[in-house]
């Protein structure tokens, strides 16, 4: 599967200060996460949320493993990012962009992309020095939303393509997009770690959603995928199964109601010990897509009781068919899964709206 990492920002329950770092952290983002970090309502199409940093110079980042799924850019792999961002259309050093490569002698960035309030984009190798070239001024523009992907392959005899709302403003089929001495790990390997994105400076308010993260390794979504919507859908009534039991210091009436909460705590939640046992619970039909890139599963579990317990997320098509994800070992805290699936089992293409509509998704207990 080439997918591997897609967030649009909707699920998260807190909004402002140290509530939301503790969040962001909890569901694989992390570094230097700012308190004054906004999850906002301010969105490209009225919908949803996004992610807005703010509070002078800061960096926020996702790392490998840390969603469950390994975003590396191996050898002669291609690599490709997309995020829908609104950049602010006032004078400054602008908004950054890059990738970590730990398997440095310290980490070290490989290589940069500077947004500058003109409109164009700056392209360094390493941090901000040297400057390998630029695009001309406007190709997007400040003060609006604009969809940006960044495809390349990493090393010495690297390459890179921007595109700014599906055009190419920049296409480099030869460049050095490396930084350091690289260490291979085992087998002779090598990659970058982390995504990382930089602000600066204070006062200036920008905000980015519909991300996703891909490689080229899979049939399916190896590419540049233009521009893109992640849209959450939340739980909305029972689905066919109800094998989980009510729990929580203030339960809820129903099944699907106790899961129908965004919240970590223990005042709603279901609870089961037998292996085997699922919920599923109908979803709220809000896609309108022609055809989509994928689902993803996200859910948030910890095990009340002595020795391993494990879980499976789930889903179950229109036309009956039941998918299971990754085994997911839990722990005594609560820990956030994701499972993300790129075709429709029923039909063997991607989902369309109507389809993703139609699912139940729900826990299994595995083990």
């Amino acid at each position: 599967m080439s997918l591997k990492i897609i967030d649009g920002f909707d699920y998260f329950v807190n909004t402002t200060g140290a509530a939301l770092v503790a969040e962001m952290a909890s569901l694989g983002w992390s570094g230097d996460l700012s308190s004054a970090m906004v999850v906002s309502s301010t969105t490209a199409f009225g919908y949803g949320k996004s992610l807005s940093p703010h509070g002078g110079s800061g960096l926020f980042r996702v790392e490998r493993d840390a969603r469950g799924r390994v975003p590396n850019v191996w050898g002669d792999t291609m690599g490709t990012v997309g995020m829908r961002v609104f950049i602010p259309s006032v004078p400054g050093p602008g908004w950054f962009f890059g990738v970590i490569d730990s398997m440095t002698v310290a980490d070290t960035v490989q290589w940069l992309v500077q947004f500058n309030y003109l409109g164009d984009l700056f392209l360094y190798r390493g941090l901000g020095n040297p400057l390998i070239t630029k695009t001309p001024a406007w190709v997007f523009h400040p003060g609006q939303w604009n969809y940006f992907e960044f495809q390349w392959k990493p090393g010495t005899m690297g390459s890179m393509e921007i595109r700014v709302n599906n055009v190419t403003v920049l296409d480099l089929p030869v460049v050095d997009l490396t930084s350091g001495t690289l260490v291979p790990e085992a087998g002779g390997e090598w990659g970058f770690d982390t995504f990382f994105w930089q602000f600066q400076p204070a006062g200036q308010r920008w905000y980015m959603d519909d991300f996703y993260y891909l490689t080229d390794e899979g049939d399916n979504n190896n590419t540049f995928l233009g521009k893109s919507r992640i849209k959450a859908h939340s739980v909305a009534s029972p689905g066919d199964l109800t094998g989980w039991t009510i729990g929580g210091t203030s339960p809820a009436a129903t099944n699907w109601q106790s899961v129908d909460t965004l919240t970590t705590d223990d005042s709603q939640y279901n609870y089961a010990n037998t292996v085997g046992a699922r919920d599923l619970y109908q979803i709220n039909p809000i896609s309108d897509a022609l055809y989509t890139f994928g689902i993803e599963i996200t859910g948030f579990y910890k095990a009340s009781d002595s020795g391993p317990r494990g879980i499976t997320q789930t889903f179950r098509t229109a036309g009956a068919i039941d998918v299971e994800g990754t085994e997911h070992i839990l722990t005594d805290s609560y820990h956030v899964f994701h499972d993300l699936w790129e075709l429709n089992p029923d039909t063997g293409v991607f989902f369309t709206g109507t389809e993703i509509n139609a699912l139940q998704i729900g826990p299994k207990v595995s083990s």
